[in-house]
C-alpha cells in the first residue's frame, strides 16, 4: 500500500512490544520491508508493562522515520498514540497494531486518531462475497457478508469486530470441517481443516497442514477518516483511499480532520 501512494518513500521506523504476538508482527515488517526495499532506520522493542515511551519518541522525533510502525496491544497503543501527539513525532504515516481497530480508541482520543492507520483481521463493510471467491477459483460457504451483518445487529445491537466476526467464523469453519469430515472424531475433523480452501464472509481460509497456521487469509488496512473506521486496502475491499500524507498532530489538534 506504501509503495502504490508513495513510490519514494523509504525510511521506516519499527515500534514492538516483547511478548510473541509482537515479536512476530515485528519480523513480518522486516521482511516486507527488505522486499519491497525499504529500510528500517529504527528497531526497538519495550517490555511487558511499559507505558511510559518517553525515551523512545525523543529518539523517533531526532530520526524523523517517513512511517512509524508500532505493534503492541490496547492498553500500550492507546498510551503511545496520545505521547505521539504530546510529543509531536510526526510522520507521513503512523500505523499502530491493534488498538484503533477497537471503537473505544478513537472514543478515547477523539481527533488525535484521525489518520491513524491499523491492521484487522476483517471490519464491517469488508464484503468478501461469492463474486471475491469465483475470482480465486474458490468455493463460497455460509452466510453473505450482509447476511451475518444483519445477523448480528439483530442479536448484538452493536457492530461487529474483527474479534467477534472472527469467532462466528470459527464456528462457521468448524461446521464445514465437520460436513467434509462426516464425523466428530477429532482426527477426522483435523484432517478435513487440512484440505479446505475455502472463502467465507470472513474471507480465505486455508491453513499449513503440517502446524495450522494460517495461509489463505488476506487482511485488511483500515485508517480514521473523519471519526469513522474505514477500509483502504486491498483494493478488492477498500470502501475509501488512504489519506496521506497524514497531517502532523499540531493540525489534530487544531481540529484538521482525515477528510479524503
Amino acid at each position: 500500500m506504501l509503495v502504490k501512494y508513495d513510490p519514494e518513500v523509504k525510511r521506516i521506523a519499527l515500534v514492538w512490544k516483547e511478548d510473541e504476538f509482537n515479536r512476530l508482527v515485528a519480523e513480518g515488517v522486516r521482511v516486507k520491508a527488505r522486499e519491497l526495499g525499504l529500510t528500517i532506520v529504527y528497531d526497538r522493542s519495550f517490555p511487558i508493562g511499559t507505558l511510559d515511551f518517553t525515551p523512545i519518541l525523543v529518539e523517533l522525533r531526532a530520526i524523523k522515520p517517513d512511517v512509524i510502525i508500532t505493534s503492541n496491544h490496547f492498553v500500550d497503543g492507546l498510551a503511545i498514540t496520545k505521547q505521539m501527539a504530546d510529543l509531536k513525532v510526526n510522520a507521513k504515516l503512523i500505523a499502530v497494531n491493534v488498538a484503533p481497530s477497537v471503537p473505544d480508541y478513537y472514543k478515547s482520543l477523539g481527533l488525535l486518531a484521525e489518520g491513524i492507520v491499523f491492521p484487522s483481521e476483517w471490519e464491517p463493510g469488508v464484503w468478501w462475497s461469492p463474486e471475491h471467491a469465483r475470482k480465486f477459483d474458490l468455493e463460497f460457504y455460509g452466510p453473505l457478508p450482509q447476511e451475518f451483518h444483519i445477523m448480528f445487529l439483530g442479536m448484538h445491537k452493536e457492530e461487529p469486530t474483527e474479534y467477534s466476526a472472527s469467532l462466528a467464523n470459527a464456528i462457521i469453519l468448524l461446521v464445514k470441517a465437520i460436513k467434509l469430515a462426516q464425523s466428530l472424531d477429532q482426527d477426522a475433523v483435523r484432517e478435513a481443516f487440512n484440505k479446505m480452501d475455502i472463502m467465507t464472509f470472513f474471507g480465505i481460509f486455508k491453513i499449513d497442514p503440517a502446524t495450522g497456521f494460517q495461509l489463505g487469509h488476506i487482511s485488511v488496512i483500515g485508517q480514521w477518516q473523519d471519526g469513522k473506521k474505514v477500509i483502504v486496502w486491498p483494493p478488492e475491499v477498500a470502501t475509501d483511499r488512504l489519506y496521506y500524507p497524514v497531517f502532523t498532530w499540531e493540525e489534530k489538534t487544531a481540529g484538521k480532520k482525515a477528510i479524503p
